[in-house]
């Protein structure tokens, strides 16, 4: 059975409703090969082809026997001027009033034409298939927080109760703590040398100090389990406030 068949070219969206004008298109008298169907028939079109031929590039039909708008998937050559050319419907198109004059709502929706370009309705909710464009920016999240001249000493040890606690040091605090072990001695032997303290009491007083601190000493040192310095700020490591620093028994 013989059709008129419109053939031209169009760039509309695959998922548009959109039914081209086909007034201006050529128009073919074809035949439908056997078995062929209405959704995606294929028909023998003879034509000689020459310089000026363009249909070859023709991407869309339209067949007023049967109302129906379609793609032209494929154009291959049989024999000499003869072409079979296949088509697929484009069912948006062709039953534009019935999808209008149906109340329904379309989730998603991708297709692609015959040239294999994927062409899409923009819909916000989807990836579009394009080329992402990437922006960043620096920031140094350490700005207040970094402090590599004194930075933070963290020191852990055992106390009277036999739990460890943890401190926090400035590096003066430190070099307080190491100092202080010696300091007591320190004073009492300052305190002779400028006639504060009777020299026979205050040299009795070192030498008794000295053998009951160098115990004590020992076991503060042995108390202190783990000491870090960190290049941060003091006060950027949080606290539960100042408190007295226990080596074992010694404070």
């Amino acid at each position: 059975m013989a059709y008129q068949v419109y053939l031209g070219s169009v760039s509309k969206k695959v998922n548009s409703t959109l039914q081209p004008d086909y007034s201006g298109w050529a128009s073919y008298n074809v035949v439908l090969k056997q078995d062929t169907d209405l959704e995606s028939p294929a028909f023998l079109l003879e034509i000689p082809t020459g310089p000026s031929d363009s249909w070859l590039t023709y991407n869309y039909a339209y067949i007023p026997a049967v109302g129906h708008y379609y793609w032209v998937t494929n154009i291959v050559s049989v024999r000499r001027n003869a072409w079979q050319i296949s088509m697929t419907i484009d069912a948006l198109a062709t039953f534009k009033s019935q999808i209008l004059g149906t109340r329904t709502y379309v989730l998603y929706g991708f297709n692609q034409d015959a040239s294999g370009s994927q062409l899409r309705v923009r819909d916000v909710r989807q990836n579009v298939a394009e080329a992402p464009q990437v922006f960043s920016s620096g920031k140094q999240i350490l700005e207040n927080i970094l402090d590599i001249n004194t930075g933070t000493f963290i020191l852990s040890a055992v106390g009277r109760q036999g739990g460890v606690a943890t401190y926090k040091l400035t590096y003066s605090g430190m070099v307080d703590l190491v100092n202080h072990l010696s300091q007591d001695i320190e004073d009492e032997i300052q305190d002779i040398l400028t006639g504060a303290t009777d020299f026979q009491e205050g040299i009795q007083n070192v030498l008794a100090f000295f053998s009951r601190e160098q115990i004590s000493q020992g076991s503060a040192m042995s108390a202190i389990k783990n000491c870090i310095w960190l290049p941060i700020n003091f006060s950027s490591i949080p606290s539960s406030g100042s408190q007295l620093i226990y080596l074992g028994d010694y404070s």
